[in-house]
């Protein structure tokens, strides 16, 4: 798919092309930002990466896209807000990406956004700029992905409210398919959001507030017995920094988790 132009989206409008090239779209929007869905079906695996939860998914507004070729798009877009179809505030959420199709194959794409999410009176403005990279390649046995995201944000230093804050993330999927219905996958994944610019209030066992930093890998196995529909079992481990014991089992607060999941899904 053309990670632009025919992204996976839902808009309320038709697009229109005012000249040649040129494409203009408004309306309700999922995200052309990041490698997964919340979609499994439209995943490698079940479960999501951390990161997923936390990239701009919901969107409404407009864009402009310039398809120069069969290989290169440039949008420009205006949304309501970073995460959500409604507006939070008078500040929009101002962007650009860039798509690369080399080939059949394989995709390269750049996004930004530039935004402002403090509530509608706030004195002190937190302006944020986050940018995402994906990559992606499929061929008949092998789809891999790539995705890195680097965020920061004005006045938000978790100990100083005001120090400028960072954040970054990363995750590598891989799927190799023995047969057309069998296939196996895993997924690594990095994030690091320190001073709570995504993800907000994270207390840990002593009831301090701390950003949320872990890592994680997922393995798994997929049986598809029809071209619309699969069925999977999959194993995750996250760990989080020593100082963060957020996950509570056992009696105990705890810095690491393991998950065991199966799911069997079927669309029409």
């Amino acid at each position: 798919r053309y990670p632009l132009v025919t992204g996976v989206q839902t808009c309320a409008l038709p697009i229109f092309r005012l000249i040649k090239k040129l494409w203009v779209d408004a309306g309700f929007f999922r995200t052309h930002i990041g490698l997964e869905s919340i979609q499994p079906r439209e995943n490698m695996a079940i479960s999501l990466a951390t990161t997923t939860y936390f990239e701009p998914y919901f969107l409404s507004g407009v864009k402009l896209t310039w398809q120069h070729s069969d290989k290169l798009a440039i949008q420009l877009n205006a949304f309501n807000s970073f995460n959500q179809f409604l507006e939070t505030n008078k500040n929009k959420a101002v962007g650009f990406s860039v798509a690369y199709v080399p080939d059949t194959k394989s995709a390269l794409t750049f996004s930004s956004i530039f935004c402002d999410e403090s509530p509608l009176g706030a004195t002190v403005h937190k302006n944020r700029l986050y940018s995402n990279l994906c990559y992606t390649y499929k061929s008949k046995r092998f789809v891999f992905g790539f995705e890195a995201n680097y965020g920061i944000q004005q006045h938000t230093g978790l100990n100083s409210s005001t120090k400028t804050a960072f954040m970054y993330s990363q995750l590598m999927a891989l799927k190799y398919r023995f047969t057309p219905k069998f296939a196996v996958y895993s997924r690594e994944e990095l994030f690091s959001d320190p001073n709570e610019i995504l993800t907000g209030p994270v207390v840990n066992a002593n009831h301090n507030l701390v950003g949320l930093e872990l890592m994680g890998g997922t393995i798994g196995m997929e049986f598809k017995p029809i071209p619309n529909s699969y069925f999977r079992v999959e194993s995750r481990y996250i760990q989080t920094h020593r100082s963060e014991s957020i996950f509570y089992y056992d009696g105990a607060y705890r810095n690491s988790r393991l998950e065991f999941i199966a799911a069997l899904g079927l669309w029409f």
